[in-house]
């Protein structure tokens, strides 16, 4: 697994090299794009925690999931360009045999599992349908290629599907560890997201 701040920490010129040795990949390469909520990543982030948004890019198109009011809360972005979160750090998954067309399909046949009044902080985030998008692509018609996996994988339990996927288990390790160790304080954190939109 080569992300940025794998290979060079915190420097930032090296980050941005990294970043665009990503941009040279081919087109169905599925990479993770990893985004900071809050500055206090640079704390909990040694310590394996933090509050990071993620999206799936492919195809030159990020995809993502959030809190909507109506409809389907799965929207697409540039990638590495998701505001108004900081973008982190890439992570290069493997690369889909699906075509560019059945990607599209697969994003219009998920919308109606994925909609967006269903959004939890911690039980059905971003983080959860990046696994599960990211699943999909690499799972299509046979075996994900990937050079270099990541170094742990993440268990998703309450997707839509319920699907293990393919995510380093620190993008959303507070969340599971507020879910099952401190629910009532992830409800009201998710409360105060969701009265805060």
């Amino acid at each position: 697994m080569y992300t940025a701040d794998s290979v060079a920490g915190s420097n930032a010129r090296f980050r941005e090299y990294v970043t665009n040795v990503f941009e040279d990949v081919p087109h169905n390469t599925v990479v993770l794009n990893i985004y900071d909520i809050t500055w206090g990543n640079t704390i909990l982030g040694p310590l394996g925690l933090g509050v990071h948004h993620t999206g799936v890019e492919v195809y030159g198109r990020e995809y993502s999931f959030g809190r909507s009011t109506s409809g389907t809360g799965i929207f697409e972005v540039t990638p590495k360009k998701c505001s108004p979160h900081t973008f982190r750090e890439s992570i290069v998954l493997g690369q889909t045999k699906m075509a560019p067309e059945a990607v599209r399909a697969l994003v219009r046949t998920s919308a109606g599992d994925w909609i967006g009044t269903r959004y939890h902080i911690a039980r059905n985030n971003c983080n959860i349908f990046s696994g599960f998008f990211a699943n999909e692509l690499l799972s299509a018609d046979g075996p994900a290629m990937t050079e270099h996996p990541p170094l742990a994988v993440h268990q998703v339990f309450d997707g839509p599907r319920g699907l293990c996927a393919v995510l380093p288990a620190w993008v959303n390790r507070l969340a599971d560890v507020g879910v099952r160790w401190a629910p009532s304080i992830s409800d009201r954190v998710e409360a105060m997201d969701r009265d805060a939109r």
